[in-house]
């Protein structure tokens, strides 16, 4: 995006969008959509709200994508997997 060129709503919605299609990392998304770094950081600085949407987006696609490995190891039999699975998950598995 060419410096001083103002982003509009419409491009922010669309950061929102590709920020979870790149589980929440910042570089690629900026880089996707066309803008810079300083950009993102100076608007989520100054727009509290899209600073909320931005980090619920990375916290929920990150969150997401851990819990599909998780599965995914449990279901390939990683013992490791297994048992942090077993203690989330049930209390007689927790040592506390």
């Amino acid at each position: 995006m060419a410096q001083g060129k103002k982003v509009t709503e419409k491009q922010w919605n669309e950061f929102l969008k590709v920020l979870g299609e790149t589980l929440g990392l910042i570089g690629a998304t900026c880089r996707k959509v066309g803008i810079s770094r300083w950009t993102y950081y100076d608007h989520r600085s100054k727009d509290k709200e899209f600073a909320k949407k931005a980090d619920l987006t990375i916290m929920q696609t990150g969150v997401a994508f851990a819990a599909d490995k998780l599965l995914e190891a449990v279901s390939q039999g990683e013992g490791w997997a297994i048992k942090f699975f077993l203690m989330c998950k049930s209390k007689e598995w927790r040592p506390y």
